[in-house]
C-alpha cells in the first residue's frame, strides 16, 4: 500500500499507518501473527514478518521456523524470543483491535482516509478518496 500512496501524492500529504486487527478464528493465529510482528519491528524487521505472514506463509506459525526466519534476517532470536514469551506488544495489538471495532472495521483490509472508512478498498477507491480529501 505505501507504494500506491508514493505513486499518486506528493511526499509530505499523505501519511499511511498500519494497525493491526484481530481475524477471530481457532488457535489465535491473528494474534500471533500480530505479536511476532511487533516483536520483529523492535529490531526493525516489522514488514519482512508482516509480508511472510500476508502472504500465507503458514510455516510462520510453527515457532522454530519462525526463529530461524529471524535468524536469517539477522535478528536476535533470544530478544524476539523474550518478547513473545514475555508478550510485551499484546496490549497494543488488543488496544488497536478494540479501536479499529470501535470504528466499524468488521475485516480486513481496512482503510481509512481521514476518519472516513472506505467501504471497498480498491485502488482506485483509495485514490479517489485521497485526491477528495486533499481538495477538502
Amino acid at each position: 500500500m505505501p507504494e500506491l500512496i508514493d505513486a499518486v501524492i506528493r511526499p509530505g500529504l499523505a501519511r499511511v499507518e498500519f494497525r493491526h486487527f484481530i481475524v477471530f478464528e481457532e488457535g489465535g493465529r491473528s494474534v500471533y501473527a500480530a505479536a511476532l510482528s511487533e516483536c520483529a519491528a523492535d529490531q526493525n524487521a516489522f514488514w519482512e514478518f508482516h509480508d511472510r505472514f500476508s502472504a500465507a506463509d503458514t510455516q510462520m506459525f510453527d515457532w522454530q521456523y519462525a526463529q530461524q526466519y529471524a535468524a536469517d534476517l539477522g535478528l536476535d532470536v533470544e530478544t524476539l524470543t523474550t518478547c513473545m514469551t514475555d508478550r510485551e506488544h499484546l496490549p497494543t495489538v488488543e488496544r488497536t483491535h478494540r479501536e479499529a471495532w470501535d470504528r466499524g472495521v468488521r475485516g480486513t483490509p481496512s482503510i481509512f482516509v481521514n476518519d472516513a472508512l472506505i467501504e471497498e478498498p480498491t485502488p482506485a477507491n483509495i485514490i479517489a478518496a485521497v485526491q477528495a480529501a486533499l481538495n477538502e
